[in-house]
C-alpha cells in the first residue's frame, strides 16, 4: 500500500537515461540532428548550470479497463526537459507508473496520475522551482490547482495530504488541462 490511501497500488519510479547513471561528468556524447550534445550521467550536473534556461514539463494520464475479465486501473507521469538544444526533441528525464489492480475507476486512475506528478515534482524540485503540468482530466487538474473539490472522499484522500505538503515547498506549478485525443 502506498501513502495513506486505502487502494492497493504499485508505484514505480524510473529515471531515464541519461539520469540512471551516477557519474558526475558527461558520460558520452551523441549526435542530435548534426549537433553534438553532452549526454550527462547526473541530473544536477546536466541541468544545474542551465537552470534559468531549462524548462520542465510534466505530463500525466490515467485509465481504467477490463483485461481478460479482470478490472484494472493505472496512471503514468513523465518529467520532460522541453528546452533541449535547437532541433532536438524534448528529453524524457524521469517517469512514475502506478498500477491499481482489481479496480476499474478512471477518475481514481487520473487522481493517482496527479499523485505521480507530485512525486516527480519532489524529485526535480532541487533543480527547478517552476513547472508546467499537463493532464487531460479537467476535474483532477482543477483539484490539483486548488480551484475545485471532489465530492468523493476516497478520491480526495489520494491527493489532499500531498497537495498540502506541495504548497509548503513554494514551487511555481502551473496546471493545464488539454482536450483528450481519441
Amino acid at each position: 500500500q502506498t501513502g495513506r490511501s486505502r487502494h492497493a497500488c504499485a508505484v514505480d519510479t524510473q529515471l531515464m537515461p541519461p539520469l540512471q547513471h551516477t557519474a558526475h561528468r558527461p558520460s558520452s556524447t551523441k549526435s542530435c540532428r548534426g549537433r553534438r550534445t553532452n549526454r550527462c550521467g547526473n541530473l544536477r550536473f546536466c541541468l544545474g548550470r542551465q537552470r534559468a534556461h531549462t524548462t520542465f514539463e510534466i505530463t500525466f494520464d490515467g485509465g481504467a479497463r477490463t483485461i481478460h475479465h479482470r478490472d484494472c486501473s493505472g496512471a503514468h507521469a513523465i518529467l520532460w526537459d522541453t528546452s533541449p538544444p535547437s532541433g532536438c526533441s524534448p528529453v524524457r528525464l524521469a517517469e512514475v507508473s502506478v498500477a491499481i489492480p482489481g479496480i476499474r475507476n478512471s477518475v481514481l486512475a487520473e487522481t493517482w496520475g496527479g499523485k505521480a506528478v507530485i512525486i516527480l515534482l519532489h524529485l526535480a524540485a532541487p533543480l527547478k522551482t517552476s513547472f508546467r503540468v499537463t493532464g487531460d482530466n479537467l476535474g483532477v487538474v482543477r483539484f490539483c490547482a486548488g480551484t475545485c473539490r471532489f465530492a468523493d472522499p476516497q478520491i480526495c484522500e489520494v491527493l489532499a495530504g500531498d497537495l498540502a505538503h506541495l504548497a509548503l515547498c513554494q514551487l511555481d506549478v502551473q496546471w493545464h488541462a488539454v482536450a483528450r485525443a481519441w
